[in-house]
């Protein structure tokens, strides 16, 4: 039986530490969150997803994901019933599923800061 915490596509960890180096955000990330380490961990993931140099869109991380992980295979069969699957593939497009209560407002926050403030050109600002 397949569990849905199987089916959750995982972000990897090997990031171009020239375009992604999260030690620059760690003490912005602690004053954010304080002990609610599964909102940092939640926006440090989103932003690897997004900056880590791994993935140019979902799809990347579709197949990434379908490639390693058995539950997914078992569940699709083939990459393109996953891709079917996906809404705006081609975008980085995910959710974050915290409960109720949990800060993910914080959470949407800390990525758009990061986004806005760290990640965009100074010809952006």
């Amino acid at each position: 039986m397949i569990k849905i915490d199987d089916l959750v596509l995982k972000v990897s960890d090997n990031v171009d530490l020239n375009l992604w180096d999260e030690s620059k955000f760690l003490d912005f990330l602690d004053i954010l969150c304080g002990n609610r380490y599964y909102q940092k961990e939640a926006i440090l993931t989103a932003i690897k997803f997004i900056a880590g140099g791994s993935y140019c869109c979902t799809a990347d991380l579709a197949k990434e994901n379908f490639d390693l992980y058995n539950p997914i295979k078992e569940k699709y069969v083939t990459y393109s019933n996953l891709l079917s699957k996906l809404y705006f593939s081609n975008t980085f497009s995910a959710t974050i599923d915290l409960a109720t209560g949990t800060g993910k407002s914080w959470v949407i926050y800390g990525i758009a800061r990061i986004a806005r403030d760290f990640l965009s050109s100074p010809l952006d600002k």
